[in-house]
């Protein structure tokens, strides 16, 4: 299988019910809300920690890098501060999450997903031949075709 053209728009309420399902029996963070705008992908939520529930907000810029998606930690917010000192804390503890999964993988303050490995996961052969990954108000639109 091979992706010749493709224009794919994935809508914030899509991406806020994947997020409901994937952290639905994941205790340590709540109340999670993605948004998204011209400046990237906006991710906040709590936190709680021995002491108290932290909230936090970040902010992801979103690429394609080697027909990956890629996405880079811009910013960083903990209950409204910023906390540049936590970025290299906050992807060790998300490159010990995705571990396990060989489609996503963390590379400084990249997040990178591939696709195409998601495909041979699932029993599929094939290509994507990501182009673009844009986000807009309200939606991520990801292109694909022949270069």
């Amino acid at each position: 299988m091979e992706i010749q053209l493709l224009k794919l728009l994935i809508t914030e309420q899509d991406i806020n019910t994947l997020v409901a399902r994937a952290l639905a029996h994941e205790p340590q963070v709540r109340d999670v809300k993605v948004s998204l705008g011209p400046e990237g992908v906006h991710v906040s939520g709590v936190y709680p920690t021995a002491f108290m529930s932290v909230r936090f907000q970040t902010l992801w810029e979103v690429s394609v890098e080697a027909g990956k998606v890629a996405a880079r930690l811009a910013d960083l917010k903990v209950v409204g501060l910023p906390v540049t000192m936590l970025r290299p804390t906050i992807m060790a503890a998300l490159a010990d999450v995705v571990a396990k999964e060989d489609a996503i993988q963390v590379k400084g303050e990249h997040l990178l997903f591939d696709p195409n490995r998601l495909f041979t996961k699932n029993g599929l052969t094939g290509s994507t031949n990501l182009t673009v990954i844009r986000s807009e108000p309200g939606q991520l639109v990801i292109e694909a075709g022949l270069a």
